[in-house]
């Protein structure tokens, strides 16, 4: 179920409650933010031409940057993208042609 434009995830706790986190306009929608969230956790996270970009955007998003903490998301995803996905057009391909991670959707009828 969402409201409008904004992405929901829905999480179920262990004491049986469901609990739904909005976030209007994140970037990749709920699977970015749920793999996001198991970074913080020590969870790893594969790294692939097709989720590189939605997460280097969300780790913007939720400020997981140097500031915070070394190794954190953004300075990982940054050096997946320079050194495996941009040396290679068809994967640079893959990672910057998600529509709509950036905020902005693209129509090919305009």
């Amino acid at each position: 179920e969402e409201d409008g434009d904004e992405e929901q995830q829905h999480v179920r706790m262990h004491d049986g409650k469901s609990y739904r986190i909005t976030f209007p306009d994140f970037p990749g929608g709920p699977g970015t933010f749920e793999a996001a969230a198991k970074f913080c956790y020590g969870v790893r996270v594969e790294l692939t031409p097709w989720n590189v970009a939605p997460l280097r955007c969300a780790a913007e998003y939720l400020e997981m940057t140097e500031e915070h903490s070394e190794d954190n998301l953004a300075a990982r995803a940054e050096a997946y993208l320079s050194q495996s996905v941009l040396r290679h057009p068809g994967e640079a391909t893959k990672a910057l042609s998600l529509p709509g991670i950036y905020g902005v959707n693209f129509d090919a009828t305009t």
